[in-house]
């Protein structure tokens, strides 16, 4: 998922913790370091209070429960575009 920000300019990331290549918190870390502008949410069906705030200390703006409906992801993505830059 790295590789895949050196390649492409992205918007908005959504993630979920559980990745192929790696963990999604690690991923959060180095996108709010490496790409400060891109507003980060994590979804996942695995998480619980200490993952959800390691994750907003991380650098998400927000952290989601699975499964999400249609409705709601157009929310989050809303949100994610109107997040302030630093």
């Amino acid at each position: 998922a790295k590789q895949l920000f050196t390649q492409f300019h992205y918007d908005a990331c959504l993630t979920d913790l559980n990745l192929p290549d790696g963990s999604g918190l690690e991923l959060v870390q180095h996108v709010s370091q490496t790409y400060p502008h891109t507003p980060i949410a994590v979804l996942t069906a695995y998480g619980n209070m200490d993952i959800a705030i390691a994750a907003l200390k991380a650098g998400a703006f927000d952290f989601v429960s699975k499964p999400i409906n249609q409705i709601h992801l157009d929310q989050l993505l809303k949100k994610a575009l109107n997040q302030p830059k630093p």
